[in-house]
C-alpha cells in the first residue's frame, strides 16, 4: 500500500526530508511506526511511550480521502491504500 508521508518539525530533522511516499506492506498505524523506526532510528522513541501508546506532546494527524483529517490516538488505527499522515 502507499502512505503519503509530511514531517514537521523534529521529524523533518530526523528524516531531514519534508515528505516522501512509503510503499509499504502494514496494516495499521504501529506498524507504520515499526516501518518509520527501521529507517529512522529514533523514530518510535519520538512517537511511543515506553507502554507503546501516544507521546501527547507529538501529534499525528491522518487523512483520508472521503474523511475530515483527525488526530491518530490509537495506533491499531487500520490504515488504507492512499493515506496521508503528519507528523509533527
Amino acid at each position: 500500500m502507499k502512505i503519503q508521508m509530511v514531517y514537521l518539525v523534529h521529524f523533518h530533522d530526523l528524516t531531514g526530508k519534508d515528505e516522501e511516499e512509503l510503499d509499504v506492506d502494514i496494516v495499521n498505524v504501529n506498524e507504520l511506526i515499526d516501518h518509520l523506526e527501521d529507517k529512522y532510528p529514533g523514530m518510535g522513541k519520538l512517537l511511543r511511550k515506553e507502554d507503546g501508546s501516544a507521546k501527547p506532546n507529538n501529534i499525528a494527524i491522518l487523512n483520508r480521502k472521503g474523511e475530515r483529517a483527525h488526530f491518530v490516538k490509537d495506533f491499531s488505527i487500520k490504515l488504507n491504500d492512499g493515506d496521508h499522515v503528519t507528523l509533527i
